[in-house]
């Protein structure tokens, strides 16, 4: 059996520093990309048997699908991420309104 200690010794992949789980959005776009490059690079292959052309193909679509699918998601997440901060500051301003109103309400 594994222990605690052993499990946390064990190093997670990083990029640049920071772990590949933490970044938003890298997963996806990285299988995408792969899914992606392997897909239209076999079917290229075979349909023309040009190993050298369906590698090149791969490799670039991969590249393509990678970053168009990663800016995608990430403008996606930061059009979330300001209607929760909206939201976050209408919810303080709503709460300091009522810490104010409930001396001065008539019943």
């Amino acid at each position: 059996m594994s222990t605690d200690a052993e499990i946390s010794s064990i190093t997670k992949p990083t990029i640049l520093g920071r772990e590949i789980g933490s970044v938003p959005c890298l997963k996806r776009s990285l299988l995408d990309g792969i899914i992606g490059g392997l897909t239209i690079g076999m079917g290229y292959f075979l349909y023309t048997s040009n190993g050298y052309k369906s590698s090149r193909l791969a490799m670039g679509s991969y590249a393509v699908i990678t970053l168009a699918s990663w800016f995608n998601c990430r403008m996606k997440w930061a059009e979330k991420e300001k209607e929760l901060m909206q939201f976050k500051d209408a919810m303080t301003i709503r709460k300091s309104a009522d810490k104010n109103s409930i001396g001065t309400r008539e019943v």
